[in-house]
């Protein structure tokens, strides 16, 4: 079932990466009244240029996302790390993140949280970036919202790091590493698509508590 309008006020965490950024385009382009939580003051001209209402946060601190969020009926969480260090484990920048995230969201009255995870999630996988973020989908689901959790697949455009990545390595001649076992087809999103689901999943009602 679709909804007759996107005249809403959604919050986008993690705006400004790559995924963030181009979501917050998108709708605010839509017609979408758009927060854009950000870290950094050197962030929040680049937000306002999108159109956005930026606000300044710390994702260790709930009462920050609190504020942001208050009048919000959305929430996207794409805050998360790819690599880890022993300065900023994965804990650390996943899922401390989500769980703030989510008790502010609770606190403010937003209905629903859409969190960004990944294909590669499942009760077997032993990586740690993985495991994150089985945390922070759990988190999610209990959280009492409406949820919906994305699995995609590494998502390209331009900007994205995956790409660059490849790219700058042929330029160089150097081998591209196989990540894994090699047995399984790497099916890359293209960054277009991944906005429609995410902006489609405004406009639904039946896509809601599910994976």
């Amino acid at each position: 079932m679709l909804l007759t309008s996107l005249l809403m006020r959604v919050a986008v965490a993690g705006s400004t990466g790559f995924l963030g950024t181009n979501l917050v385009r998108k709708l605010v382009s839509s017609g979408v009244q758009t927060v854009a939580l950000v870290r950094n003051t050197d962030k929040i001209d680049v937000m306002t240029k999108l159109g956005s209402t930026p606000a300044l946060v710390d994702y260790t601190k709930p009462e920050t996302l609190e504020r942001a969020l208050r009048g919000a009926e959305a929430v996207f969480n794409f805050v998360g790390a790819s690599a880890q260090s022993p300065a900023s484990p994965f804990d650390a920048s996943n899922v401390t993140p989500a769980r703030n995230l989510v008790a502010a969201a609770v606190a403010a009255g937003v209905k629903k949280m859409v969190y960004n995870s990944g294909l590669g999630v499942n009760p077997d996988n032993t990586l740690g970036y993985f495991i994150s973020k089985s945390e922070c989908e759990r988190i999610t689901k209990e959280s009492g919202l409406n949820f919906l959790i994305f699995r995609p697949s590494y998502i390209i455009g331009s900007g994205d790091e995956f790409s660059s990545y490849i790219y700058r390595t042929l330029l160089a001649r150097k081998e591209v590493p196989v990540f894994g076992s090699g047995d399984y087809r790497m099916q890359p999103v293209f960054i277009d698509d991944a906005l429609k689901v995410y902006e489609n999943s405004l406009r639904l009602t039946e896509v809601w508590n599910g994976v």
